[in-house]
């Protein structure tokens, strides 16, 4: 509701007209606006209003917030204090994916590429049928 009021414009999705406001996921979720303090103090609102209703709170020390490259750094800081949490780093993950992907996916998810290639690297004591080894790569991955 809020957000066809334009109280506060999430971010635009692909080549459309399509904006992305949230994602939700078991009890987590990921709010999207533009970096601003009329979005942010909208959000505020709602969340505060959702809070005294369900009885739950946010945990500012499990929330971070993520700019993107052209957000000034004033605006950031500013923001930052205001809210009262901390900047995402570019390496940290979210459900062991990492949040932020970029341009090249090769590097993002290269780890995940080491880390199965290690696992199977140690199999070479254990004798499994070709079979079994498929198993236990899908297992795995």
């Amino acid at each position: 509701m809020a957000h066809e009021m334009n109280f506060f414009r999430g971010i635009p999705f692909g080549r459309g007209r399509l904006r992305v406001f949230h994602l939700l996921f078991a009890d987590d979720s990921l709010l999207f606006c533009q970096a601003s303090e009329g979005d942010w103090c909208c959000i505020q609102k709602i969340l505060d209003s959702y809070g005294r209703v369900s009885g739950q709170l946010i945990n500012n020390s499990k929330t971070s917030i993520y700019f993107g490259r052209f957000t000034p750094v004033h605006l950031r800081v500013n923001l930052m204090s205001l809210i009262g949490v901390v900047e995402a780093q570019r390496f940290d993950r979210y459900l062991g994916l990492p949040a932020i992907v970029g341009r090249s996916k090769r590097n993002a998810f290269s780890y995940l590429l080491e880390r199965i290639q290690k696992k199977i690297s140690s199999w070479s004591h254990r004798n499994l049928s070709q079979a079994g080894k498929e198993v236990f790569v899908k297992a795995v991955l």
